[in-house]
């Protein structure tokens, strides 16, 4: 599959309204906060086409081991793993952020990044 076929393909998918594709898979929106949805793997934000699981990945949106919302999930009790990728940046930032916090571990992808991973399993 060529980069303009599968750009093609999302385009396609990212047309199907994100609560029908919720429903489609079990999911029920919670009568009392319309951006929350309860699905089979736990809670799930939803605000237009933007989503959170609550149970799945959340990203650093870049390399910082110092994430200010990071001490609020652990204090929480959720499983924190850091993937960062496997260049010397992302080495550092998860040795600093497993310092600060010793409780996450390293999801290290098996190649330079989980996008690498990822698109590499749709060609």
């Amino acid at each position: 599959m060529t980069r303009d076929d599968f750009r093609r393909r999302a385009d396609l998918v990212r047309e199907i309204p994100l609560e029908v594709v919720l429903t489609s898979w079990g999911a029920a929106r919670d009568r009392h906060d319309k951006s929350q949805w309860r699905t089979p793997r736990g809670p799930l934000s939803v605000a237009g086409a933007k989503f959170f699981n609550w149970h799945l990945f959340i990203s650093t949106a870049g390399v910082r081991s110092g994430a200010p919302w990071l001490c609020h999930l652990l204090a929480r009790g959720y499983r924190i793993y850091c993937g960062f990728d496997t260049d010397e940046a992302g080495e550092t930032a998860s040795r600093q952020m497993m310092g600060r916090h010793p409780s996450i571990q390293r999801l290290r992808p098996p190649g330079h990044d989980w996008n690498d991973v990822l698109t590499a399993t749709s060609k």
